[in-house]
């Protein structure tokens, strides 16, 4: 697959990381940030995009987008829209109706939509899990 991602934040430089650690594709990296958009185009030699247009012009199989909350929804809405597969860090979006919204641009383009939820598998997480599974402590009011 070819990659692009958007972002190049702490989070952005793990998933680049992860990719290059997994040998997959990187089409490209964008960042609003000039000076970071160049400092990690050099660190790991990736090609850098002029803007987030020209990165979906390029059709990379999929986009992951590691932003600051309030340009997530936007950039996923362009990106689904453009028929290219997604992978958006937590939380996705900032309110229910945006999920709403894009879940069924996703159905609408038949695109694939995951959000880096990666504390699901945190040891435990998974077993404070089984513990509520288990149904022994009663009623779970909320969780921490």
């Amino acid at each position: 697959m070819k990659f692009a991602l958007v972002g190049c934040g702490l989070i952005g430089k793990k998933r680049i990381e992860s990719l290059i650690e997994l040998n997959e594709g990187i089409a490209g990296i964008y960042d609003s940030d000039k000076e970071t958009l160049n400092k990690i185009s050099k660190d790991y030699d990736l090609k850098k995009y002029k803007s987030f247009n020209d990165l979906l012009q390029d059709s990379p199989n999929c986009v992951i987008v590691a932003t600051v909350h309030s340009e997530l929804y936007g950039i996923c809405k362009k990106v689904i829209t453009s028929g290219i597969h997604l992978f958006v860090e937590k939380p996705g979006v900032i309110n229910v109706s945006q999920a709403n919204d894009l879940h069924h641009l996703s159905l609408q383009y038949k695109v694939d939509v995951g959000i880096g939820f990666n504390h699901r598998f945190h040891p435990a997480i998974l077993r404070a899990k089984e513990i509520i599974d288990q149904r022994t402590l009663g009623k779970i009011l909320y969780l921490r």
